[in-house]
């Protein structure tokens, strides 16, 4: 696999206008990066960093639950080595309210389905421009279930174990896979959490770190996240047990 030069990066990334997207956007080309595809539902959202950054941002209309938008994004950005699986939803739901299944749904659609849409059209041409990297934004919440967010940690324990799954292929064809999971992030979907958050630029400066470090696989970027991870290793159940105390449900 080649090695990472933000000087020649050309990423794309999804749900880039808010959040954990909007900074990793702003962390790449304030780093160099040649060119960010920055998708999300309207390029309106993104005019404040088109003007900033010029022709070096690229808005592409992209929900990643749409298979034509998805093509659409693959015919925008044919130079793409860098691709951020990033474009979440989170529902509070214990799994039992009367509109569960709609939630779940969603979440289902955008959080791991997106995923599997995106990588899928995007290793072609990763393949084509080198080999590149696959990120996948995942959550602590991949390996510990929340209860108040029972059908969102199993969305996105479902990213994590795609990204196992997907990484020997993309490994084959000299792509490497990343994966990435935050604590509560200060974002809008975290913001009716009972959390101490912790700010999108822990994640984005953990990602650059990452991405210049290829023995790495996982990233805990926030301390929860890496304590977290650490009582899951000691102890899987206990470490579930506290988390579902975290959030006294």
């Amino acid at each position: 696999m080649a090695r990472f030069d933000i000087t020649t990066t050309v990423a794309l990334i999804t749900g880039a206008n808010r959040g954990i997207g909007r900074n990793i956007t702003i962390a790449l080309l304030d780093a160099g990066a040649a060119r960010v595809y920055a998708g999300a539902r309207k390029a309106s959202s993104l005019d404040d960093l088109k003007a900033q950054y010029g022709d070096r941002l690229v808005p592409v209309v992209l929900d990643v639950t749409s298979e034509a938008d998805v093509a659409a994004a693959v015919r925008t950005a044919p130079d793409v080595n860098l691709l951020i699986n990033n474009a979440g939803v989170l529902y509070q739901s214990t799994g039992f309210e009367n509109d569960v299944i709609d939630k779940a749904r969603h979440e289902i659609e955008v959080n791991y389905l997106g995923v599997i849409r995106m990588t899928r059209a995007f290793a072609p041409v990763l393949k084509n421009n080198g080999g590149g990297t696959v990120v996948n934004i995942a959550s602590i919440a991949s390996y510990l279930n929340f209860p108040i967010l029972a059908p969102y940690s199993a969305s996105k324990a479902a990213v994590l174990s795609l990204s196992f799954g997907m990484r020997p292929t993309l490994t084959a064809q000299g792509t490497r896979t990343l994966v990435v999971n935050p604590g509560p992030i200060d974002t809008d979907m975290a913001k009716d959490l009972d959390f101490d958050t912790f700010s999108p630029s822990v994640v984005s400066d953990q990602l650059l770190a990452a991405l210049n470090d290829p023995s790495i696989e996982a990233v805990f970027p926030d301390p929860m996240s890496q304590q977290m991870y650490q009582n899951w290793l000691d102890d899987p159940i206990a470490a579930q047990r506290a988390a579902a105390g975290e959030l006294n449900a």
